[in-house]
C-alpha cells in the first residue's frame, strides 16, 4: 500500500533530516505519492528517496558549485539507486508529472523534478524563476555521487600535491670488456695464467722485495772480500 512521501524517505531525507522531505513542495510530494500508488509491488518495495529540501548551508556542503539548486526551493528529490526502480520511473513518471530532466548529465540519473505535460521542466514557485537551463554546466542540482551510501555527502575535489620526479642519476659509461680475451683468461691453464692483453694476478700484486741482509758484499774484480784481512 502506498503512503506519504515521508514513508519512502531514508537517511538524510527523513523528516527533520539535513535534506528532509518534509520541506519539499506540496505539489511535488503529491505527484510522487500518486506515482508510488501506481507502482507494481516489486517496484514499490525498491522505491526510496535519499534527498529532499536543502538550505543554502546544506547545498554548499553537498554541491557548492551549484548556487541555485531546485533542492533549495523544495522542487527536487533524489531517489535511491535501484536500477529497476529508476527505469520504471523514467518510463512512467511522465504520467504523474515527474521525471529525470537531467539524466543526460553524469550522476544525475536519480534527480527527480516536476515536469510539464510537454516534458519540459516545471516548477518555479518559490524562487525557481532564475534557474539556468540545460545544458548550462553551471546548473547541476543533483548529487556528486550516485547511490544511497554516498548520498548527501560533501563533494570536494582536493588537488593532489605535485611530487617532483627524482633526479636522474648521471649515466656511467659501461666498462668495455673484450669477450674473447675474457674467455681466454677463464680457460687458461691456471687461475693465474696470463692471457694476451690481460694482466695476471702476479702482475697486479707485486711480489715482496727480498729482505736486505747486513752481510758485506764482495767487490766485483777483487780477489778477496773486504771482510778479510789483507796479507
Amino acid at each position: 500500500m502506498a503512503g506519504r512521501l515521508a514513508d519512502y524517505a531514508v537517511g538524510n531525507a527523513v523528516p527533520g533530516g539535513r535534506s528532509g522531505v518534509d520541506r519539499v513542495s506540496p505539489e511535488l510530494a503529491s505527484r510522487v505519492e500518486a506515482m508510488a500508488a501506481a507502482m507494481p509491488p516489486d517496484i514499490l518495495a525498491r522505491f526510496s528517496v535519499i534527498s529532499g529540501f536543502r538550505d543554502a548551508a546544506r547545498q554548499a556542503q553537498v554541491n557548492p558549485a551549484v548556487k541555485n539548486s531546485r533542492h533549495m526551493h523544495g522542487e527536487a528529490l533524489d531517489l535511491g539507486n535501484d536500477p529497476q526502480m529508476l527505469a520504471w520511473v523514467d518510463q512512467n513518471g511522465g504520467q504523474f508529472g515527474v521525471g529525470f530532466p537531467l539524466k543526460y548529465m553524469p550522476h544525475e540519473q536519480n534527480h527527480l523534478e516536476m515536469l510539464n505535460p510537454d516534458g519540459s521542466r516545471a516548477g518555479g514557485g518559490g524562487g525557481g524563476a532564475g534557474y539556468a537551463t540545460p545544458p548550462d554546466p553551471g546548473f547541476k542540482s543533483g548529487l556528486g555521487n550516485f547511490g544511497v551510501a554516498q548520498a548527501n555527502l560533501p563533494q570536494e575535489t582536493v588537488p593532489m600535491p605535485a611530487i617532483p620526479a627524482p633526479a636522474a642519476a648521471p649515466e656511467q659509461p659501461a666498462p668495455v670488456v673484450d669477450p674473447e680475451l675474457l674467455k681466454l683468461a677463464m680457460r687458461g691453464p691456471s687461475p693465474f695464467a696470463r692471457a694476451p692483453g690481460l694482466p695476471t694476478l702476479g702482475a697486479t700484486v707485486a711480489p715482496p722485495a727480498p729482505a736486505e741482509d747486513d752481510q758485506p758484499r764482495p767487490i766485483v774484480g777483487m780477489g778477496n772480500p773486504l771482510s778479510r784481512r789483507l796479507r
